[in-house]
């Protein structure tokens, strides 16, 4: 795959570092449903969002995206890199 591939895309690669949950929540702010994000966890499968969007902040502050038909909760200290486009 040439690098064509990924025009367009975002890549935030965290390496050692943990991300907090506002940090992901900043990060993840330009997901307005109109891109995808896809979610490398450290310890398990990635995570596709098509049409992402970031929820609001809740009074559980948890970081929740949704594609309008599911809802998925991330684990900041968790997230190894995202890719957004």
């Amino acid at each position: 795959m040439g690098l064509g591939a990924f025009a367009g895309a975002r890549c935030l690669v965290l390496g050692a570092y943990r991300m907090t949950t506002p940090e992901l929540r900043q990060a993840l702010r330009e997901l307005n449903g109109k891109r995808d994000a896809v979610v490398y966890m450290i310890q398990s499968e990635k995570c596709i969002v098509t049409n992402a969007m970031l929820l609001p902040d809740e009074p559980d502050h948890l970081i929740k995206l949704t594609d309008g038909k599911h809802v998925y909760i991330l684990d900041a200290p968790q997230v190894a890199w995202i890719k957004i486009g």
